[in-house]
Parts: C-alpha cells; sequence; structure tokens
C-alpha cells in the first residue's frame, strides 16, 4: 500500500512538473518583427552534400545565440559533417560550439561573443552568421531538405540573448524563415 501511495505521489508530481514546463514553453513571447534568422539550403559539389546557410537580422546588440535546429531529408538520413563561420557575422565569437545528434537529426550551436571582456556584442546589422554541411549515404536533393527550430533540453531554444541598455542581458525571439531552396546545379555533357 505504501509503494502504491509513493507512486501516486510521484506521478502526480510528475505531471504537475510537466503541465507547468508546458505553460511555460507556451508563455514564451512572441517573435520578434524585427529581428530573424533565415536558412536556405543549397546543393553543393561533393557527393550527397548540402549546405545550410543561416543568416542573421538583429536590431539590438546580441551577445549570445543558443541555435536548435531538426534538418531533416525526405527520404534520407542527414549526417552533420561540418561547420564554417569563415567570412560570417559571427567569426570572431570566441564560444562556437556544435552538438550534432544524427539520431534525431538535430544540431545544436551554442555562440557566445565574448568569454574574456575584450570581444563586442553582434553589432545590429544582418547578414550571413555561418553554414552547416550535411551529407546523406544515398541521393540528396536540397529541396528535400527541411530545417526547423526546435526546443532541446534542458532549455534550449532560438533566441537572441541581447545587451540591454542598462546592461542586462534579454531575450529577444527572432522569426524564423526558410528560403526557397536553390536548384540544383545543371549537370555538363
Amino acid at each position: 500500500m505504501r509503494l502504491s501511495v509513493m507512486c501516486l505521489a510521484g506521478l502526480l508530481t510528475m505531471s504537475v512538473s510537466a503541465r507547468a514546463q508546458s505553460e511555460k514553453a507556451e508563455a514564451a513571447p512572441p517573435p520578434s518583427k524585427h529581428d530573424t534568422v533565415s536558412v536556405t539550403v543549397e546543393q553543393v559539389p561533393g557527393k550527397n552534400q548540402v549546405r545550410v546557410d543561416i543568416f542573421v537580422v538583429n536590431v539590438e546588440p546580441v551577445a549570445g545565440l543558443p541555435m536548435p535546429f531538426k534538418i531533416t531529408a525526405k527520404d534520407a538520413k542527414l549526417r552533420f559533417d561540418s561547420v564554417s563561420y569563415a567570412g560570417g557575422r559571427v567569426e570572431y565569437f570566441q564560444l562556437k560550439t556544435q552538438n550534432p545528434d544524427t539520431t534525431n537529426q538535430t544540431v545544436l550551436l551554442g555562440l557566445i561573443a565574448d568569454l574574456s571582456g575584450t570581444k563586442p556584442p553582434l553589432a545590429p546589422g544582418r547578414g550571413k552568421a555561418l553554414s552547416l554541411y550535411y551529407s546523406a549515404a544515398g541521393a540528396l536533393a536540397a529541396a528535400d531538405v527541411k530545417v526547423e527550430p526546435v526546443l532541446l533540453s534542458p532549455a534550449n531554444r532560438l533566441e537572441f540573448n541581447t545587451i540591454e541598455s542598462d546592461g542586462t542581458v534579454g531575450s529577444t525571439i527572432p522569426t524564423f524563415v526558410v528560403g526557397k531552396a536553390a536548384p540544383a546545379p545543371a549537370k555538363k555533357e
């Protein structure tokens, strides 16, 4: 009997906790109309490879960018190959991490501009931030690749950690936009 009561109490606690987390997720602020993260998927010359370009538009200085994405293909399992920050707006950031999960087809990018007190936050502006490279065992068309932001445990969501006028860190949820995939390059005969 005591074990049954403990199990029931445990289930009730988990249910209340899950409901609270669900309500918390639903209470997230609406996406900003001025700040965006947009992606395009392009075919690249490598065998069965695509490049996912990520562009950022921000109106406030941004200190950090958690970027969790689910990246899937219509008829293929994707494998994360690499990330390139070269020439991107976040190239100078001091912390750039990536945590790909092939099983769940997700990737979590963690970007922080300054760890030492010597780097500025990402200035307001627009442009390409970085590129992700993926491949598949079989044929892969850029048009069949789907990119979407996701919530990854414990609380990683697509957001801009902004620097407020009083020096505190705020949170802005950017609007997410998927650009049209470019057509595959014509084959030379």
